[in-house]
């Protein structure tokens, strides 16, 4: 190929030969961007933003009475759990697009947004798809929910957002208010239960105590057992965390394929397991929470040694923390930042109970040396606690559901409700101005090009 083509004043200049066809075609592209801009109808747009935050998570599991072991008592993880319930936001979501809520929004404005023929013509199952042109129900990472609502009639745009948040209003209310009564008749019930077993050990810690004439056990054998108590619920309750964090962190992970398959500037996103030396750092993690933990059943959390502890174990959780945000700073996406808190929370958790754990089998193993009456006596007295402190857990999580079920509107907070726009928001003339000069621009150059060449074709041909 002659040097000439790679030369920048070769192509300036057969530009400059065609520059009557290149204006020519910017004109036409310009007209025609502008004849658009002209002709389509103005189109206005009215937004309402609400909030819809969670309930408080219940703190006991959907079955109390299952997953004890051979003594009676439970593991941990078990006791309490996670309910597995959908975020209420992602609730909300499926409520402002539900069909239900769709057919209202066709049955009272139907033939404005449409037109009355259009509407009449075509079939329900077209009109759901036809609407999500003009009505964008989105969320975005601060968890607040967007109606957006596009209309020729400013007042029409304002009334139908508005109208999506009065629905959503009755919609939720009456959801949360059934949530809210099941989950205090749950409640009652399993309490009746706790009741029932907690009646039965204290039964079976008297006929032992009366069968093998033993008054009681000492002291430190008590502080022992209220000791063991309280960990196995602090285990659980911390295991229950962890469910949830791993549930949310699964769907964050979920979310985040979807956007790989549709975005190709995601990033790839393996597993968190793939960071150099996190095994390491987790147990690091482990084994400094055991030392906390094990300094906290001696002193108060504000003696020096404790402090120090804790110190030692943020620490070590804010350097996990910085090599996960190291690990997902090659990925492109929105759910970046809650991903990597997820992942935290998940990492950190994990290792409180794994350290937890750990306690709980020592104190185990040192109650098993214990003489044969008295750790009998120990393991009655061991689950008699365990059931009282979960009583008073069920009790504490039975009043705050009947506070919820008493309550007259669910927590819908309208951040901004939809107001008549003054402006038209499409068409941008400014936008369409620019795109059409862009566009002709770019066309007009390659129409340049494709003369000039045919032309030289023709003269070689001529030629030949």
């Amino acid at each position: 190929m002659d040097n000439e083509y790679f030369n920048f004043e070769y192509w300036l200049a057969i530009l400059n030969k065609r520059r009557k066809v290149l204006l020519l075609i910017v004109a036409i592209s310009l007209i025609t961007g502008a004849a658009i801009t002209v002709f389509s109808p103005p189109l206005y747009t009215a937004v309402s933003t609400i909030y819809f935050p969670a309930p408080s998570q219940p703190m006991l599991s959907g079955n109390l009475s299952q997953g004890l072991d051979a003594d009676g008592l439970d593991a941990g993880s078990s006791l309490f759990g996670s309910m597995g319930q959908t975020s209420m936001q992602q609730y909300a979501i499926t409520i402002l697009q539900s069909r239900s809520l769709s057919d209202m929004v066709l049955d009272k404005f139907g033939e404005k947004l449409f037109t009355p023929e259009r509407f009449k013509r075509n079939k329900r199952v077209q009109l759901y798809e036809m609407m999500k042109q003009p009505i964008k129900i989105t969320m975005g990472a601060d968890m607040v929910i967007k109606i957006s609502v596009d209309s020729s009639d400013p007042a029409l745009s304002s009334d139908i957002a508005n109208f999506y948040v009065t629905q959503f209003k009755i919609f939720s209310r009456d959801a949360i208010l059934t949530t809210a009564k099941n989950k205090r008749i749950h409640l009652a019930k399993q309490k009746e239960l706790v009741k029932k077993r907690l009646a039965q050990y204290e039964d079976e810690v008297s006929r032992f105590e009366t069968s093998k004439k033993v008054v009681d056990i000492d002291q430190e054998t008590k502080v022992a057992i209220d000791s063991y108590g309280q960990l196995l619920l602090l285990s659980a309750n911390l295991n229950s965390q962890k469910e949830r964090a791993v549930s949310k962190l699964t769907t964050l992970r979920e979310k985040l394929k979807q956007q790989a398959a549709n975005m190709a500037s995601t990033g790839n996103f393996s597993s968190i397991d793939d960071i150099p030396n996190m095994k390491d750092m987790l147990n690091t993690l482990t084994n400094k929470e055991i030392a906390l933990l094990e300094a906290k059943q001696t002193y108060t959390d504000k003696h020096p040694k404790v402090i120090d502890l804790q110190k030692d174990v943020d620490t070590t959780r804010a350097l996990i923390r910085k090599q996960v945000e190291n690990y997902l700073s090659g990925v492109e996406s929105n759910l970046v930042p809650r991903l990597i808190e997820a992942e935290t929370d998940t990492l950190s958790l994990q290792a409180q109970c794994d350290a937890l754990g750990s306690m709980i089998k020592s104190r185990e193993k040192a109650m098993e040396k214990l003489p044969g009456t008295k750790l009998k006596l120990t393991r009655l007295q061991r689950k008699v606690k365990s059931e009282e402190l979960i009583l008073s857990l069920i009790e504490q999580e039975l009043q705050k559901a009947k506070v919820e079920e008493a309550r007259d509107d669910a927590e819908v907070q309208i951040m901004d409700a939809a107001v008549a726009p003054d402006y038209k928001s499409k068409p941008d003339v400014v936008y369409n101005i620019v795109l059409s000069l862009i566009l002709g621009i770019l066309f007009g150059i390659m129409i340049c090009f494709y003369v000039e060449y045919t032309d030289r074709m023709i003269v070689k041909q001529s030629k030949a």
